[in-house]
Parts: C-alpha cells; sequence; structure tokens
C-alpha cells in the first residue's frame, strides 16, 4: 500500500523533502522538562508534525473534502461524512431504547418538510407519500412487519394483510336418506358433523320436520391452533421502536 502525503503550510521555514517517520523514537509522554535535574523539554520535532498533519489530511481528503487550511471544522465535516458512509441517511434499524437518537426519527408517517430534510427527500422522494409538493411522508411502520424485496419499484409499498383461502369439501345426502351410509361423509381438512338428526327418514318426513338433518361446522383451527389465536396474522414476535436516519447531527 503506498504512502500518500499532502503537503501543509507553515508559517515558515518549510522545505520540500519529506521527514522521516523513523526519526520517532522517543517513547513515551511529554515533558516540559527540568533544567535543575538536567531533564531536557520534549521535542516534537520535524517528523511529528509531518505525522500529525498528515493523519489529519488523510481524515480529511479521504472522507472526499479537499484540504483547507483556512478552515478549522474539516475534521468534523469529514467524520460527518464518515457516519453517512456508515449509517446512510435513509436507513431504518430496531431500536429497543426510550430516547430516540440524534440524527433519527420515528417511523410513524409524520409528514416532514422537504427543504428542512433535503438529504432524506432525496432518499424518500415520495415513496410512502406526500400531502402536498412541500412535503414528504415518512415511512408508517407502526405494526408492521418489514419484507424485503430486490425490486426497486416495490420499496416503500404497503402490503395488505391477508391470508390464503382454506378449501374443505364433503358429500350430502343419498335419496335412501339413511345418514349412517348416505349422509355427510368423506368430510376433510376444516370440516365436520357438529349435529345429527334422526337416523331415518323418508324425503316427505325431511322436508316437513326440518329437525332431521346434520350440521357441518368449518373451524380452522382444528387443521392449526395458530387459526383463532389473534384477529390477524400474527407470528411470534418482539416490538421495537423503527428508526430510519433522517439528518447530521
Amino acid at each position: 500500500m503506498s504512502t500518500i502525503t499532502y503537503a501543509m503550510k507553515w508559517t515558515a521555514n518549510a522545505i520540500q523533502t519529506v521527514p522521516n517517520l523513523s526519526d520517532l523514537v522517543s517513547s513515551g509522554y511529554p515533558t516540559n522538562g527540568d533544567p535543575s535535574k538536567g531533564i531536557a523539554p520534549t521535542l516534537p520535532g520535524a517528523a511529528w508534525f509531518h505525522w500529525v498533519s498528515q493523519t489529519l489530511g488523510c481524515a480529511i481528503q479521504g472522507n472526499g473534502l479537499t484540504i483547507d487550511q483556512t478552515k478549522t471544522d474539516q475534521l468534523l465535516s469529514a467524520m460527518k461524512n464518515l457516519g453517512k458512509m456508515v449509517v446512510p441517511i435513509g436507513t431504518v434499524v430496531f431500536y429497543l431504547g426510550a430516547t430516540i437518537p440524534d440524527g433519527y426519527l420515528l417511523c410513524n408517517g409524520a409528514s416532514l418538510s422537504r427543504t428542512e430534510f433535503p438529504e432524506l427527500f432525496a432518499v424518500l422522494g415520495t415513496k410512502c407519500g406526500s400531502v402536498d409538493s412541500a412535503h414528504f411522508t415518512l415511512p408508517d411502520t407502526h405494526h408492521r412487519f418489514l419484507e424485503g424485496t430486490t425490486t426497486l419499484s416495490e420499496v416503500g409499498q404497503y402490503i395488505a394483510a391477508g391470508l390464503p383461502n382454506i378449501l374443505s369439501s364433503g358429500r350430502g345426502f343419498d335419496d335412501q336418506f339413511d345418514i349412517s351410509q348416505y349422509g355427510f361423509h368423506d368430510l376433510t381438512g376444516a370440516m365436520f358433523i357438529s349435529r345429527q338428526g334422526p337416523r331415518k327418514f323418508d324425503r316427505d318426513m325431511y322436508e316437513s320436520h326440518t329437525s332431521g338433518s346434520l350440521a357441518w361446522t368449518f373451524d380452522a383451527s382444528r387443521n392449526s391452533s395458530l387459526f383463532g389465536a389473534s384477529t390477524t396474522n400474527q407470528p411470534a414476535s418482539i416490538r421495537f421502536l423503527c428508526l430510519i436516519r433522517s439528518y447530521e447531527v
């Protein structure tokens, strides 16, 4: 890996030869010295100044900035840029704390100003809606599960809850009306006989006496205890705050 050097500006007496970092041989901590004891003060030296300036230069220019020694906040700007690369604006995270950290907003479907949150708007656009041309809407993850996709056009889409249909079948009466032989039988899945009338009866009797009949019931919980355990299709879960990286701190 090659070493990158940045030419820094000094008050006076700068040279064009790069200092040798191998000159940094005195290990420990700096001291002001003590002339009475013959202890000399610590000398940073050209190599040390070069190391510090190059370290700062690497951090600044390595994060996409041009070194400008008239500014004193470039290292801070570089650290903010690094934060964007580590956790980009628009990243959604789960959070177990009670206080939303700086730089994040709750995914609650709130409407935000496009001018106040330009970087977040550049990522979200109006994928999750907008009330007008000056605002955009955050995703609303309240009691919603997040689902991955590899199709860009699906990003931000809300999917309605639903379950596959459950089908069942059985056979009805025959002309002889012997329930034990010709009644509802061969029932499958969630269907079952829940009430049975007289064992034998003829058609006229059946038509004049409604009590002589079968009742059958469809109950999906007979197939799986998952059905009926909730008013929605609810897997086992734990709830978090869902946050979105929204702005620089």
